[in-house]
Parts: C-alpha cells; sequence; structure tokens
C-alpha cells in the first residue's frame, strides 16, 4: 500500500473489480481516512485470514469469492494472507479475520474480535438479526417471535421497504399470507436465501398453504420467513457502502 494517502484511491481501484459498475453506469466513490497509519491493521506481522463458520452448503463460486476477498485485503494493506485461520498458528497474534458468513457475538468474543479493525464483516446477538426478517413488521403482538425479537427497526424502516411480514411459524405464516393476499399476489422468501434463492409466488389461499408445507419447520422457526407483495417488472438500484482497513468504498 502507498504510505502517501493521495495514492490510496488509485491502489484500491485496482483491487475492486468494478466492470459491473461502468456496464450499468453505477458510480464508485472511495473516501480516504487520512488520519490512518499506512498500515491500518496493525504491525506487518499481523495475518488476513478466511474464517469458516461452518455455514451448510456453501456454493463453489461463494467459497472463491470469500477466498478472493481475504487476498485482495491483504494485497491492499500488504500483509500477509494466511489462508484459513490456524488456532495453533494465528493466536499468537490478532488476525484480521474475513469470516464466510455474519458471526455471532459469543463468536466475536471468543475470537477476541473488538471491533471493525479486527474484522471484514458482521456481529449479530442471534442469527435472526443477519436475515432479512428484521426489516419486516410480525403479525401482531400474538405471533411467535424468537428471544431477542424487537419491533423497533421494522418500525422505523416500514415506509421505505415493501409492503410485507416476517413469521416464524406455520399458522402464522398462513394467517399473515391470507391477509396480504387481499392485495393481490404475495413471494415467500426464505430469510437466509440469496439472488431469489427457494423464492415462491403465490396467489390463492390453496397455494399459499402449499407453499407452507414444503418448508422445514425447524428452520421457520429458529430464521423466520418473509412474507411480501409480488412486483413484476422491476429494475433493481444497488446502493452500499462498505468499510475496510481505514478506507470506505460507497456505490450507487
Amino acid at each position: 500500500m502507498p504510505r502517501d494517502p493521495d495514492l490510496w484511491p488509485s491502489r484500491l481501484a485496482a483491487l475492486v473489480d468494478d466492470d459491473r459498475c461502468k456496464d450499468c453506469e453505477e458510480q464508485l466513490i472511495i473516501k480516504v481516512a487520512l488520519s490512518e497509519i499506512a498500515n491500518p491493521l496493525g504491525t506487518s506481522t499481523r495475518r488476513v485470514v478466511n474464517y469458516r463458520t461452518g455455514r451448510p452448503r456453501i456454493q463453489a463460486h461463494e467459497r472463491a469469492t470469500f477466498v478472493e476477498i481475504g487476498k485482495r485485503l491483504a494485497a491492499l494493506q500488504g500483509i500477509e494472507f494466511a489462508g484459513d485461520y490456524d488456532a495453533a498458528r494465528d493466536d499468537r497474534a490478532q488476525p484480521y479475520y474475513v469470516p464466510d458468513d455474519t458471526l455471532l457475538s459469543e463468536v466475536a468474543r471468543r475470537l477476541k474480535i473488538r471491533d471493525e479493525s479486527d474484522m471484514f464483516g458482521g456481529v449479530v446477538p442471534f442469527d435472526f438479526v443477519a436475515t432479512k426478517v428484521i426489516t419486516h413488521p410480525r403479525l401482531d403482538q400474538s405471533a411467535v417471535v424468537p428471544h431477542g425479537w424487537s419491533d423497533r427497526f421494522s418500525e422505523r424502516v416500514g415506509d421505505v421497504v415493501l409492503r410485507g411480514l416476517s413469521v416464524f411459524s406455520e399458522d402464522d405464516a398462513y394467517r399473515g399470507g391470507i391477509r396480504l393476499l387481499e392485495a393481490g399476489p404475495i413471494r415467500i422468501k426464505p430469510s437466509r436465501a440469496s439472488a431469489a434463492a427457494g423464492q415462491v409466488v403465490v396467489r390463492d389461499a390453496e397455494a399459499l398453504r402449499s407453499a407452507l408445507k414444503a418448508i422445514d419447520g425447524s428452520k421457520l422457526q429458529h430464521y423466520g420467513l418473509v412474507l411480501e407483495e409480488n412486483l413484476q417488472e422491476i429494475t433493481t438500484h444497488s446502493v452500499g457502502s462498505v468499510r475496510a482497513a481505514g478506507l470506505m468504498i460507497s456505490y450507487f
């Protein structure tokens, strides 16, 4: 990494694959924390490591992306990428972790992760908090919800998300689905899935009941399920911000 902070944006841009941004006319904005030293992650003896959470059925391309992110974060800082975490090797100096999934707070504590300077990713107190179920309210106050559930976030973002519900039982899912169907077709979304995997569009009560019967009850209870109004002929825009190693990338 160049020691002159003014050169950091060009170095970072070279490491980020932004061909997609050029094709879709997205803009990449790079903000540099000028107060950071040349090696924000720590001394040169520190290593970047991938941390496997035990996430089931991780796809090959996801694994490859996970490894590549670790390599690029190491190259960005001019420090070693050491591959998968090895407790016997890596506990001698606090590593910079790149986990393959969001970490539970108890795992982060065990790994001595204090803040974003120790990892690239997120930490949550309960599994469901890392999923899309937090964006929608529960059906009503009698609905089944897991320990740790809070209504506050869904209340705050209600005006900027699709009309929908988050449920943790088949009965609540059916009751909520019937209510939403009054306004038109709905989309059933497994809370942990990405890229529309496992999603089903239903248009009546019979299809709703059939779709719900096909869902694993234990996963429904633990992670929840999202029921949303179904949109057609949509255009998706990506907006986000990523912070890592004293740098911030914002895109839209």
